[in-house]
């Protein structure tokens, strides 16, 4: 039992014995990690894979597909994929359209306006 003269750390001292931490020169300093940069962090890694994944994509289809084109939009980080005229490189086809690109894009304007500021 715990008096009122002996005060809680006293009574644990026993049980939890202090450790000395000794300075090692060699040991490696560990950052800190915060939810926000380990989010950030990952998200970078997911967007460098992916841009790895069409440059490997773009790679392979030249020699069997020239008229193939993958590339990442930029502001909207979405895929695009465009089909060119081999003699012209005029482009034939391109999904998702430029339309439909300039749409995400107005969207993603319009999302950072509306939740530019944190709760």
């Amino acid at each position: 039992m715990i008096s009122s003269t002996t005060g809680i750390a006293d009574f644990l001292q026993p049980v939890l014995p202090q450790q000395k931490v000794q300075k090692n020169e060699h040991m490696p300093v560990q950052a800190t990690v915060t939810p926000e940069s380990s989010q950030v962090n990952k998200q970078n890694t997911i967007e460098l894979d992916v841009k790895e994944a069409v440059n490997q994509i773009q790679h392979f289809t030249e020699t069997l597909a020239p008229n193939l084109q993958f590339s990442i939009d930029e502001e909207t980080g979405k895929t695009v994929v465009k089909i060119m005229d081999a003699q012209t490189q005029e482009v034939i086809r391109q999904f998702p359209s430029e339309e439909a690109i300039s749409i995400a894009r107005a969207l993603g304007k319009i999302e950072g306006l509306l939740f530019h500021d944190k709760a």
